[in-house]
């Protein structure tokens, strides 16, 4: 027998608790403003004005930072009828150059543009 990986792990759980009747929500952010914090991107904001991440620049992400996701938990213990997939992030999504210019200090720092460092 195989072991479980978390991917079919957590889609086990999600079908367990369905089939025995327990109201669920799994919470899916698609991107944690907190990792714009690591080390080498606000760094290489500060020292260079480019905004490093790994997406397209014209990629439109919903962006959410952990805060986002707690209060989503809260709000949906109130909720048990809201069930299944439960999207977490900012609406509309924001491209690229979007996040880089909220990233920016305000006048008259230099603009920050972002850069896709492809992975």
């Amino acid at each position: 027998m195989s072991r479980p990986t978390p991917k079919r792990a957590a889609a086990a759980l999600v079908s367990g608790l369905a089939d025995i009747g327990v109201s669920h929500a799994v919470i899916a952010p698609t991107f944690y403003l907190e990792n714009l914090l690591m080390p080498y991107v606000i760094d290489t904001v500060r020292e260079r004005g480019v905004l490093p991440y790994p997406i397209r620049v014209d990629f439109p992400a919903s962006w959410a930072s952990h805060l986002d996701v707690a209060d989503a938990v809260v709000a949906l213990f109130d909720r048990p009828d809201i069930t299944g997939l439960v999207s977490v992030g900012q609406f509309p999504a924001i491209t690229g150059p979007d996040l880089a210019e909220a990233s920016a200090s305000p006048p008259p720092a230099p603009p920050v543009r972002l850069t896709d460092i492809g992975l």
